[in-house]
């Protein structure tokens, strides 16, 4: 008979992307990439297990069993440890910097740090991760363009980095170090993008916050905004 590809022979419990290139996680704890950077049009599996993958831009990021992250792009197949990496229990990858946070709830960023990207109260790049300033406890985080923002223990969003247009939830410039957003609201998730942040409220409701040309805020208008927009048409 005709020879077919082996594309994705189980289903997904996580899928993540970048600029070209998208993979997903699956049940059998191997990740499957394609796009771009996997040099291909089907999902291929790379044949490592993982508990947990993070992506975005050029970089996957990966946590094994042994909850240490490695980094590479879906083509180099994880192959990167990252160096005197901490025990993580999350990653997330920015445009040009990594964060994760550490088993002792802990933050840690590495990468490139001109902007204050990483918090670590300095604008030096990290080949390691370092911890972020603080000794805040957090329960999410969520590396951006260039800045990162995370979710401590409480609810309280806390931002950090370059301040495009509010992206930081205040009226600042850089902050190398978290400062609160300027709101009372108390989430439990949030995403950083390239000028803007989201999250979601523990009432189940989204606001956003940051440059808002393109709509991107939802709240039905084109106004950069450095306080968190209730994002329009949601269910009372």
């Amino acid at each position: 008979g005709t020879a077919r590809t082996l594309l994705m022979p189980v289903g997904a419990t996580a899928v993540v992307g970048g600029v070209d290139w998208g993979c997903a996680l699956g049940t059998d704890s191997i990740p499957y990439c394609w796009g771009d950077r996997a040099a291909s049009v089907r999902p291929i599996p790379i044949y490592q297990k993982y508990v947990a993958i993070a992506g975005g831009y050029s970089t996957l990021c990966g946590l094994k069993t042994d909850s240490l992250a490695y980094c590479g792009t879906p083509q180099q197949a994880l192959q990167f440890p990252v160096p005197s990496s901490p025990k993580f229990t999350k990653v997330s990858v920015g445009s040009e910097h990594k964060c994760g946070i550490g088993v002792d709830s802990t933050a840690y960023c590495w990468g490139e740090n001109i902007q204050g990207q990483l918090g670590d109260s300095t604008t030096d790049p990290r080949a390691e991760p370092a911890p972020v300033h603080g000794n805040l406890k957090f329960v999410e985080i969520s590396a951006g363009d260039n800045f990162t923002c995370g979710i401590v223990a409480g609810g309280t969003v806390y931002c950090w980095g370059r301040n495009d247009e509010g992206a930081l939830g205040r009226p600042d410039s850089i902050r190398t170090f978290p400062l609160p957003i300027t709101s009372s609201i108390t989430f439990t998730q949030i995403v950083a993008s390239t000028a803007h942040a989201c999250g979601l409220s523990v009432g189940g409701k989204v606001y956003c916050w940051g440059g808002n040309r393109f709509g991107q805020l939802g709240d039905g208008t084109f106004t950069s905004r450095y306080t968190p927009a209730l994002v329009v048409g949601q269910q009372p």
